[in-house]
Parts: structure tokens; C-alpha cells; sequence
């Protein structure tokens, strides 16, 4: 009877050691602290021409798309293969206030830390704002606080995210900037801004007593608001 109800703790012990190692491999575990899809400024030059203007004193890179229904594609937007697309995006960074470290460092007291491995640049598509001028034109002037943001393919806090990357991914960051527009007569113009951010991809360690050494546990991508991506357009 004895030997049953062990036999029976035993194999519980290992279905849950199993499942828990299952779910760490798979992803069960997956967390994401907001699912923020961005265009890396990477991949958006590889779909048109760079060139780089001056708006009011202020020089900034233009990305104008010609491959536009493989931007839509990416966007999972409706957009004509005939249409334009220009992105406007700022060449000074804004300079947001980084985490106090005056605090424990959660990476060295956790048992699980983050380690950035890539930087880059990126367009969010969740909209800031999208405004009609009418012919001459104007400007659309933007300061606003956007939030900054991570996500993960398995469960790791915010608190070993921000110790890692170097800024709090809970807050929000004000982004300002300024993008004018010439409207002919007859035409409408039309500014949508997103935000630009700063991305941090990472790995995911963990502390292991046994091999002495951290291993990868899995990966995610930080993601820091530092100025306004706008896409003006004359319809």
C-alpha cells in the first residue's frame, strides 16, 4: 500500500517535471507585456530610396517606398501598388530620462537577468495621430508621452527587463517633434504620426547551480519611444 501511494507521488513529481520542462521549451510560459508591431528601419530602406531633406532647419531621413504592397503586406494594410508612401523620421534622438541605479541591481540579486545582444531603429504602427490640411498646408506638431514596451517568448519581469536594458519599460516617455506640409490647391493633405523607437533585442538568462554556468531560457525585444516617425501624403 505504502509502495503504491510512492509509486503514485513519484510519477506526479515526474509528469510535473516534464510539463514544466515542456512549457519552457515550447513557450508555454510565453509572457508579453504589450504586443507592439514595428517596421525595423532596416527593412523599410530595403523597400525604396533614402534621401535625406530639411524641414524647417531641421534635416531628417525620408524613406520613400517603392515596393508599397509588400509595405502593406507587413502592415496589413489595403494600399494600391500605384500609391506613394513616404516616412519621415527623425535623425536626433530625444534623450529620455534612463532607470535609477542608485537601487539594487536586479540582475546580479535575480535568478533569471536579461543580456542585450542587437540595437535598432523602428516605426511602430499603433497610430499617435492622423490630421487633414487643407491647401496651402501646415504643420502637425507632436508631444506626446508614449509608453514604453517588451515582449517575450517566456515569463521574465519588467523589473529584470528595465535592470538590463537600462530604462523603465512600465513608463511612459515623451516624444516631440514638428513635420510640415505643402497642400496644392484642389488636394488634401494628410499626416499620420507613429512613434520611433529605440529596440533592444535580448536573451533571457537564468543562473544554474549545476552546469556553473547561465544558460539562454529564451529572447525578447525592449522597446523605447525616442521621437515621431510621420507619413505625410497629398490625396
Amino acid at each position: 500500500m505504502l509502495e503504491n501511494g510512492l509509486s503514485k507521488s513519484l510519477m506526479f513529481i515526474l509528469v510535473f517535471v516534464l510539463t514544466l520542462s515542456t512549457g519552457l521549451l515550447t513557450g508555454v510560459f510565453a509572457k508579453s507585456a504589450d504586443n507592439n508591431k514595428v517596421n525595423y528601419c532596416d527593412d523599410l530602406e530595403k523597400l525604396g530610396d533614402v534621401s535625406y531633406q530639411n524641414f524647417d532647419g531641421i534635416t531628417k531621413r525620408v524613406i520613400k517606398i517603392k515596393d508599397t504592397k509588400k509595405f502593406g503586406e507587413i502592415n496589413g494594410m489595403n494600399v494600391k501598388p500605384i500609391g506613394e508612401i513616404t516616412l519621415v523620421v527623425p535623425m536626433v534622438k530625444s534623450t529620455p530620462k534612463l532607470i535609477d541605479r542608485t537601487g539594487p541591481d536586479v540582475s546580479i540579486l535575480a535568478a533569471q537577468y536579461v543580456k542585450v545582444k542587437r540595437e535598432s531603429e523602428a516605426c511602430g504602427t499603433k497610430k499617435i495621430r492622423s490630421s487633414s490640411y487643407a491647401p496651402l498646408g501646415g504643420k502637425m506638431i507632436i508631444s506626446e508621452s508614449v509608453n514604453a514596451s517588451y515582449s517575450a517568448n517566456v515569463s521574465v519581469s519588467a523589473e529584470a527587463v528595465s535592470a538590463g536594458v537600462g530604462f523603465s519599460v512600465t513608463k511612459g516617455y515623451t516624444v516631440s517633434d514638428e513635420q510640415p506640409i505643402t497642400v496644392p490647391a484642389g488636394k488634401t493633405g494628410i499626416i499620420t504620426a507613429y512613434p520611433w523607437y529605440q529596440t533592444y533585442e535580448f536573451d533571457v538568462m537564468e543562473r544554474r547551480p549545476w552546469p556553473l554556468e547561465d544558460v539562454v531560457v529564451g529572447s525578447g525585444t525592449a522597446y523605447l519611444p525616442i521621437g515621431v516617425c510621420f507619413v505625410p501624403k497629398v490625396i
